[in-house]
C-alpha cells in the first residue's frame, strides 16, 4: 500500500506540474501581458492578427524590437498607437533624420493613429492626438483623475472657487466631461463618409478617437478619406518613397480588425507600396530596449569624426612623447678574462714568494661560487661544509673539505698543480647545479 501511495503521489505531481507548463505555455501564445497595439499582442488590444493578415496575404513581415535607424531599404514601416497607449516612446532626433532619408530612398512608413512619432514638421504633416481626458472617459478611473488634475490646474489659475469641495469639483467636473466628451465605449464609433482614390469601394471605416492631421505649408499630399469634413487618411510623398498617415488605430487591432474595416483597408495601404517586407515597429509602443548614448554618439558622422580627432591625438602623443630619462651608454666590455687574472696573481706571488696566499684567495672565491651554485648564505669553507651535508651533498661537502688541505699541498709542491686540484674539486662541488657548466668571469 505505501509503493502504491508513493506511485500515487508522484503521478499526481507530474500530472500537476504539465498542467502547470501547459497554461504558462497557453498563456505566452496567447501574449495577452503585453502592450496595445503590438504586433506581439493576441489579446483584444493587440494587434498580432494585423501581423497574421500581412503575412497570410503574401507579405513577407518582421517585427522590429529596436530603434529604426537601420531599417531594411525599400521596406514598409507599419507604427501603430492610439490615445490609450501610455508606455509609447517618441521619435528622437537620430531617428527622424535616419527614418526621413530611408522614406526618400524608397522606403514607405505607414502611420496608424501614433501620434507620438509625428508630433514635429519633418514630414511634412503632424498627426496632433486627441483630448486625452476624451480618450480616457470619464466612468474610468484615469478618466476622473485627469478631470480631477484639470480643475486643479483651473483653480489655481483662479478659474474655481476658493473653498470648493474637492468630491464635489471632481464629481461637476466628471459630469462635464459627460456633456462634451465622446464615450469611449466599444459600441461607439465614426465612419469615413468619403474614401477617395484607391480606397473608394470599401464600406463603412469605424475609427475612434481619430487625431487632427496637420500638413506643412505647400506640403505635396493626397486625401484619401475624410470624417465630418476633416482628413483622416492622407498620403505624403517624400523623395522615392511616402508616408501614409491615419488619423486612429483602434479599427487595426483584433477586437475591431474584422468588423470596423481594418483588414481591407489595410490591404489597399499595403497595395499602395512597392515593397514585400512589412516591418511592424514594435519598439515606439515601448517593446525592446532603448538604445545606448555611445551607440547614438557612434551614429552617422560622429565616427569619422572620432576617428580624426583620435588621429589628431595620437600624433599630439607623438610629437610631445619624450624619454623619461638620457640615454645611457653601454659600459665599456673589459678583455681581462680568468686567464688573464690568474696568470698576474700568479706573477704577483711568484715575486713575494708566497704561493700559499694566493691559493688561500681562489679558495675564498672558489667557496663563493660553490655557496651560489647551491644557493647557500655561508661562504667560510667549513660552514659550507655542514650545510651542504644538512642538504646531503656528501660529494660537494667531500670537495669543499678537501679543498681546505690544499694550502699545505701549495707550501710544498707547485701553485700550479695546486690551481688545477682547486678547479677540479669547484668543478666535482657544483656538479648537478643549474652553474656547473657556467664558464668562469
Amino acid at each position: 500500500m505505501r509503493v502504491l501511495g508513493r506511485g500515487l503521489a508522484a503521478l499526481l505531481l507530474v500530472l500537476a506540474l504539465g498542467a502547470l507548463v501547459g497554461m504558462c505555455g497557453r498563456v505566452s501564445e496567447r501574449a495577452r501581458f503585453v502592450v496595445p497595439y503590438s504586433s506581439l499582442g493576441a489579446g483584444p488590444d493587440g494587434a498580432r492578427a494585423l501581423h497574421d493578415l500581412a503575412a497570410a496575404s503574401g507579405f513577407a513581415t518582421r517585427r522590429w524590437s529596436e530603434d529604426v535607424s537601420d531599417l531594411p531599404a525599400a521596406a514598409t514601416l507599419v507604427t501603430l498607437g492610439g490615445c490609450e497607449l501610455t508606455s509609447a516612446r517618441d521619435l528622437s532626433r537620430p531617428e527622424r533624420e535616419a527614418l526621413l532619408r530611408w522614406i526618400e530612398d524608397g522606403g514607405t512608413w505607414i502611420v496608424l493613429g501614433a501620434t507620438r512619432v509625428l508630433e514635429r514638421d519633418e514630414f511634412g504633416v503632424r498627426l496632433d492626438p486627441v483630448d486625452e481626458l476624451a480618450c480616457a472617459g470619464d466612468d474610468t478611473l484615469l478618466g476622473l483623475l485627469l478631470e480631477a488634475e484639470r480643475n486643479l490646474r483651473e483653480r489655481g489659475a483662479g478659474g474655481g472657487a476658493e473653498g470648493a469641495d474637492p468630491a464635489s469639483t471632481l464629481s461637476g467636473g466628471a459630469a462635464a466631461a459627460r456633456g462634451s466628451a465622446p464615450s469611449s465605449g466599444e459600441g461607439e464609433a465614426v465612419a469615413l463618409a468619403e474614401p477617395r482614390g484607391p480606397l473608394a469601394g470599401l464600406g463603412p471605416i469605424g475609427l475612434r478617437h481619430p487625431g487632427t492631421l496637420r500638413f506643412v505649408d505647400d506640403t505635396p499630399r493626397t486625401i484619401l478619406a475624410t470624417v465630418d469634413g476633416a482628413d483622416a487618411i492622407a498620403l505624403v510623398p517624400r523623395g522615392r518613397g511616402q508616408l501614409v498617415v491615419v488619423s486612429s488605430g483602434s479599427l487595426f487591432r483584433n477586437s475591431e480588425l474584422a468588423h470596423e474595416e481594418g483588414a481591407p483597408l489595410f490591404l489597399r495601404l499595403l497595395r499602395l507600396t512597392r515593397s514585400t517586407l512589412v516591418v511592424f515597429d514594435d519598439y515606439h509602443l515601448g517593446v525592446g530596449s532603448p538604445r545606448s548614448a555611445m551607440r547614438y554618439l557612434f551614429g552617422p558622422g560622429a565616427l569619422p569624426l572620432a576617428l580624426q580627432l583620435a588621429l589628431v591625438l595620437a600624433l599630439a602623443l607623438v610629437r610631445a612623447s619624450r624619454r623619461f630619462g638620457a640615454t645611457r651608454p653601454e659600459p665599456p666590455r673589459s678583455d681581462v678574462t680568468t686567464a688573464t687574472f690568474l696568470a698576474a696573481l700568479g706573477a704577483l706571488y711568484a715575486r713575494v714568494r708566497e704561493p700559499a696566499a694566493a691559493l688561500a684567495l681562489l679558495e675564498r672565491h672558489a667557496s663563493a661560487r660553490i655557496a651560489r651554485a647551491h644557493h647557500l648564505t655561508e661562504r667560510e669553507p667549513a660552514s659550507l661544509e655542514r650545510a651542504l651535508l644538512d642538504r646531503h651533498r656528501a660529494d660537494a661537502a667531500e670537495a669543499v673539505r678537501r679543498m681546505a688541505s690544499l694550502e699545505a699541498h701549495a707550501a710544498r709542491g707547485s701553485l700550479t698543480a695546486a690551481c688545477r686540484e682547486l678547479d677540479r674539486l669547484t668543478e666535482a662541488a657544483m656538479a648537478g647545479t643549474p652553474n656547473a657548466r657556467k664558464p668562469h668571469r
